[in-house]
């Protein structure tokens, strides 16, 4: 088990060297090809997180990707920011977006990293989903 509580796949990413990384609503773990799990980051604190309601706990992690750098990229939906996640398994902030933005995936092209977020991601499809991507 990758984590206690809510912890359902929300994402994959491919990593360097045969890894794989996972999100969860609450954490981000690298995958070795030898099975061993790390913990990257389980329930962190999202600065300047503007929560979002999120069935699944917040920081609702959902899409990430891997630099050839190694640090991960993670939308934490459920606190409408993109975070980074160093080597020393340091959270930063890097993105905050506004309401009713939330970004739920992202994607790095060399240096620069693009965000696909959702408006009220977290509710119903009648709320009234619009899409946007952000370079």
């Amino acid at each position: 088990m990758l984590a206690k509580g809510p912890a359902g796949v929300t994402g994959l990413a491919a990593g360097p060297e045969g890894t794989l990384y996972v999100t969860s609503a609450i954490g981000v773990y690298k995958v070795e090809m030898n099975g061993k799990v790390t913990t990257l980051a389980e329930r962190p604190t999202v600065e300047g997180c503007d929560a979002d309601p999120s069935p699944d706990g917040l920081p609702g992690f959902r899409g990430l990707d891997v630099g050839e750098d190694k640090p991960v990229h993670v939308a934490a939906t459920g606190c409408r920011a993109v975070v980074q996640i160093t080597q020393s398994e340091a959270v930063k902030t890097v993105l905050r977006a506004e309401r009713p933005w939330s970004p739920t995936a992202v994607a790095l092209c060399k240096h620069d990293l693009y965000v696909l977020e959702w408006t009220n991601p977290n509710d119903a499809p009648e709320a009234g989903w619009r899409t946007r991507m952000e370079k």
